[in-house]
């Protein structure tokens, strides 16, 4: 019967707390090596940059930021140096600042912010309002008369100032009338 290979550790049978990376804390944490002596060397610009990407990969595969520590945070070690040490608050590209913001979108963001009137193209009453060269100058409302509920909208003429109000009642969108202000 063959055994599989994660079973045996590497080289030697094993559990994966005693595995060379930090004994003990091995299920919390996840080790990364960078082969050479980088007690008194500085880290390669290279070996710099594919350490970045790799804690890039890891933390959108584990959908956080995990602490990039020393192994000497672990145990008693000189290991990884005093370079590569100062180098770990690095790792992560800070994200680019925010994009700037055109005076367009700020117009059209604080344009919706301060709008009062709320336009509905599909709308019987401002269809009727619209037909009739007048625009919405107010929210449609419902109200009750004589135990009938009706909606209403109230419009205006931009030349004359003309106002009417557009109403119809509720379900009956097909039969708007208005009254005018004399």
């Amino acid at each position: 019967m063959r055994r599989r290979a994660a079973s045996r550790g590497i080289g030697r049978r094993t559990s994966i707390d005693k595995c060379a990376n930090v004994a003990g804390q091995n299920p919390w944490v996840i080790g990364i090596v960078v082969a050479g002596v980088l007690t008194r060397e500085p880290l390669a610009a290279d070996d710099l940059a594919a350490l970045k990407r790799l804690v890039a990969v890891l933390d959108r595969f584990l959908g956080r930021q995990l602490p990039c520590e020393p192994h000497s945070k672990w145990v008693q070690t000189a290991c990884p140096g005093d370079p590569l040490r100062g180098a770990l608050a690095t790792l992560r590209v800070p994200a680019p600042p925010p994009t700037a913001v055109t005076l367009a979108a700020t117009l059209l963001s604080a344009g919706a912010a301060a709008q009062r009137i709320r336009l509905n193209r599909t709308s019987a009453l401002q269809i009727a309002i619209t037909r009739s060269g007048l625009v919405p100058a107010s929210d449609e409302f419902e109200l009750v008369h004589a135990g009938v509920r009706y909606v209403a909208r109230l419009a205006e003429h931009l030349t004359t100032g003309a106002v009417r109000v557009f109403y119809c009642r509720v379900g009956d969108w097909a039969n708007v009338e208005s009254v005018q202000r004399p």
